[in-house]
């Protein structure tokens, strides 16, 4: 397996190459506890194969998670995180609320 310290200092360089100019991308990263994501993701693939991916240890997407809120709260201008344990509907109608304050979309 790949250390996700590897695979985030990897992101960063492949960003840097092929994203510098491209720094205007706003993101909006959903957020959820780890223990609570996994949850949903059984549930949504329930009776589907495991990938690897989906194999992997708590401990990995907790590490994961971390990295984007890092990620984060370093470029606030860039990413803004929601709160994904609210229902669907909620997470949505905070998603338009985002976009329209940040001027994203009209």
């Amino acid at each position: 397996m790949v250390p996700v310290e590897l695979l985030v200092a990897t992101a960063h360089d492949v960003e840097r190459v092929v994203v510098v100019a491209e720094q205007h991308v706003k993101a909006v990263l959903l957020d959820a506890p780890v223990d609570q994501a996994l949850q949903r993701a059984r549930l949504r693939n329930a009776g589907a194969a495991t990938d690897r991916f989906e194999s992997e240890r708590v401990e990995f997407f907790q590490r994961v998670r971390a990295a984007y809120l890092s990620r984060a709260a370093a470029e606030p201008h860039r990413i803004s995180v929601i709160d994904a344990t609210q229902s669907a509907a909620a997470v949505a109608a905070e998603i338009i609320t985002v976009l329209e304050g940040r001027a994203w979309i009209s």
